[in-house]
């Protein structure tokens, strides 16, 4: 929705949560708005940086 972002819950089996609350209709995201489905949980960052952004160089995976 223009610059932000909106979660609803579409009937999924186990709810989900917007900053503890069990949503039961649309909910403004917001910056460090935590959002739980099932069992994991994530905390949002949003980033009004229109330019590149930078990779973090780390440890390549590879599968076991």
């Amino acid at each position: 929705v223009g610059d932000g972002a909106v979660l609803e819950d579409l009937g999924s089996k186990n709810g989900t949560y917007h900053n503890g609350a069990r949503l039961t209709g649309p909910a403004q995201l917001h910056d460090g708005d935590e959002v739980r489905l099932g069992r994991g949980a994530v905390i949002l960052r949003f980033s009004s940086a229109l330019g590149a952004t930078r990779t973090e160089e780390g440890r390549a995976l590879t599968p076991s």
